[in-house]
């Protein structure tokens, strides 16, 4: 079955405010499966101070150069936050698997709110997604005697024409 790149944007960062931030691995903070792969965001540990400084929501990027050769390369890497009062301020801690990605246990990064980012869905996860459970689909709805779309529509006309 063939994948889905769902795209997740913050319309509200316009110009997201850019800190310098010391990165650490942490045995804190697990690598959540899938994150490889693109299927999870990994998660960073961040003070609530430095997640007012920088205006965070629930995202925040990391963005380093790494040198391969000659040529320099840009490392991004979007994260779900998580505040804890244990990291000092303007400190990220990240999985090893971040770490990795960026080159280092220990590194330095510019961090800002995430303005969008991709995750990858199989077609299974997207159906399933799309048939919300408590609803599922209009069959089942007819079943249980749930009213539907075209019902409400008759309700709210009858409505109008007893207040008429």
């Amino acid at each position: 079955m063939p994948d889905f790149k769902l795209v997740i944007s913050d319309p509200q960062t316009k110009e997201p405010k850019v800190v310098t931030v010391k990165v650490k691995v942490s045995e804190k903070v697990e690598s959540v499966k899938g994150e490889k792969e693109g299927r999870a965001l990994p998660i960073a540990l961040i003070n609530q101070k430095t997640k007012e400084a920088l205006g965070l929501d629930q995202f925040l990027t990391i963005e380093t150069v790494k040198q391969e050769g000659d040529k320099k390369q840009k490392v991004k890497t979007h994260l779900l936050v998580k505040v804890s009062n244990e990291v000092p301020e303007n400190e990220v801690w990240v999985s090893q698997t971040v770490g990795e990605k960026h080159g280092g246990n220990e590194f330095e990064a510019k961090a800002y709110r995430t303005k969008a980012f991709q995750l990858m869905v199989s077609s299974g996860q997207a159906d399933s997604a799309h048939r919300d459970e408590n609803r599922g689909s209009l069959r089942d709805q007819r079943r249980r005697g749930e009213p539907q779309a075209e019902d409400n529509r008759r309700l709210r006309q009858q409505r109008f024409h007893n207040e008429v």
